[in-house]
């Protein structure tokens, strides 16, 4: 038996990192019970309406079977496959970016600590 659930990714301004919260449908009514928005009605009209019934009635919501983070390379092409909500989202650092060599140790210094980055020779 599948039950299903909504996943709420906020974003923590001060650690400046993705939250995601699995919530229950009832929970997730509950939880944004107060905030409404304008919707257009049947007639062209503009009414006030839950905000959260609206949007668990939309037939374009996007619809996963997995929650993962799972890091990619978007230069290789490299993606999530499909029904996967992916909490990865992106590298800090684009690959664009251009790093002096002399500077680039600043970077890999915490990875030589746990092991991970290797010296160049």
């Amino acid at each position: 038996l599948f039950s299903s659930c909504f996943v709420l990714v906020r974003r923590d301004p001060i650690r400046n990192i993705d939250q995601s919260v699995q919530m229950r449908e009832a929970d997730l009514r509950t939880s944004f019970q107060h905030v409404s928005g304008l919707c257009c009605t049947k007639k062209g009209t503009l009414e006030e309406e839950s905000f959260i019934a609206n949007w668990i009635r939309d037939n374009d919501m996007r619809v996963c079977n997995t929650v993962d983070f799972r890091p990619y390379n978007p230069d290789s092409g490299d993606e999530s496959p499909p029904g996967l909500f992916n909490l990865f989202r992106g590298y800090a650092i684009p690959r664009e970016v251009n790093v002096p060599v002399e500077d680039a140790v600043n970077y890999l210094q915490p990875f030589h600590y746990i092991g991970i980055a290797r010296r160049q020779r």
